[in-house]
């Protein structure tokens, strides 16, 4: 059975979030709150950027309640839900990354990770270096360790795991900082990807060429969610 905080975040709504939390402002409940943001993206992959938002804009509210938690010394404090929410986020982000599929489908847990990320870039949510080493390993940049920790089975998932990545995070995340600072290196990297013909699943060299065309263009735009889901996976 869902959570009240995933049944809320649902609902895309703020206010819906909010009195959850005002029932029970703990750190049990935003940590909810990012296993429900997991839940919620996996059922619904084209709303990701709607479920951020919802989420984002509770940094910026007043209304919300100082959240219950421990210190470093397990001791008990409160803080802004921009502290602990950040955290989670973070956390979850990592969490996701674990998975090893190669599998292009829907559900593959690296691909739900990028959207994710992305959106958590797209909306000011969460932007880290943790986020951003993804993309430069999966597009193989120079000085990483890519051949080191990506398997050759692996490197075509990888690879579309970046694209994706960076078309979710449109805009902020090619021109703010962690990418933002190794600009030059994208379409570079993602011509080579092309040459080597690393992905050679249809849908994922369709995306492949979509991310080329945004960075030839300098990520001007931020493409619809919905618009970039289709173009790997079309019937869904």
């Amino acid at each position: 059975m869902s959570s009240p905080i995933s049944i809320a975040l649902s609902s895309y709504e703020k206010t819906a979030l909010i009195n959850v939390i005002k029932g029970n402002p703990t750190w049990k409940t935003v940590d909810q709150l990012g296993d429900a943001f997991v839940e919620q993206a996996t059922a619904k992959p084209y709303d990701v950027d709607k479920i951020a938002n919802a989420i984002a804009a509770l940094e910026v509210d007043s209304s919300v309640p100082l959240i219950k938690t421990t210190d470093f010394n397990r001791k008990p404090v409160e803080e802004p839900i921009n502290q602990v929410l950040r955290g989670v986020i973070f956390d979850l982000v990592k969490r996701q990354l674990s998975d090893n599929s190669t599998t292009v489908e829907p559900k593959n847990t690296l691909l739900i990770s990028a959207l994710i990320s992305g959106a958590c870039i797209r909306s000011g949510l969460c932007n880290s270096s943790t986020q951003s080493g993804t993309i430069t390993l999966g597009l193989r940049f120079k000085d990483t360790q890519w051949k080191e920790i990506i398997p050759e089975n692996e490197s075509e998932i990888w690879a579309i795991h970046a694209c994706l990545h960076l078309l979710v995070g449109g805009t902020r995340i090619y021109r703010e900082e962690q990418i933002g600072y190794r600009q030059e290196e994208v379409l570079p990297a993602l011509k080579s990807v092309a040459e080597q013909d690393l992905i050679t699943n249809p849908q994922g060299k369709a995306l492949l060429q979509a991310t080329i065309a945004e960075a030839e263009t300098g990520f001007q735009q931020n493409l619809p969610i919905a618009d970039i889901w289709k173009i790997l996976f079309p019937e869904s």
